[in-house]
């Protein structure tokens, strides 16, 4: 992200579990005056659906509680591999990223949040797309020390 010069700097999951025909969504927000527009499969909308197993919609809402109460609060959904960043808020938030795992999207916006970036959550469509690298059991733990790290980060004054 730091690499990038666009004015505008998505990034999506490879595996493209949202189409990128979502990013128009992503863009309306942006051009509407958020700096941060993040896809979000916990908010609900007639025109978008929504398509994951049982238990990893449990798993995902018990870290998102997780998450909203230990670091980010008031969104929804951290962990939805689709959002797009101004230039200002990338290069903000990137340049003091320092997780590189699966916690990095708590981190960013985390760190999004303090430096006082509008953040705005889009439904999106959304589908499990089978071969997921995640393993959502043991990455659950090591995401957890990742929250953990990006509270300690902030006591030790990592991110000013």
């Amino acid at each position: 992200m730091l690499q990038a010069s666009g004015t505008l700097r998505l990034f999506a999951d490879a595996d493209g579990a949202t189409p990128i025909t979502e990013l128009k969504q992503l863009r309306k927000a942006i051009d509407t005056g958020a700096d941060i527009a993040i896809a979000s499969r916990a908010l609900r909308s007639d025109s978008c659906k929504v398509q994951a197993r049982l238990h990893r919609k449990v798993i995902g809402s018990v870290f998102n509680f997780i998450v909203r109460t230990i670091a980010v609060r008031g969104l929804s959904d951290t962990q939805c591999g689709f959002k797009l960043f101004t230039a200002e808020s990338a290069t903000a938030v990137f340049s003091l990223q320092s997780i590189n795992d699966f916690g990095f999207d708590v981190e960013i916006l985390f760190l999004g949040n303090k430096k006082g970036y509008r953040i705005v959550e889009v439904p999106v469509n959304w589908t499990e797309v089978e071969g997921s690298k995640v393993k959502l059991l043991s990455d659950s733990f090591r995401m957890f020390a990742d929250i953990l790290k990006v509270r300690l980060n902030e006591l030790r004054g990592v991110y000013r």
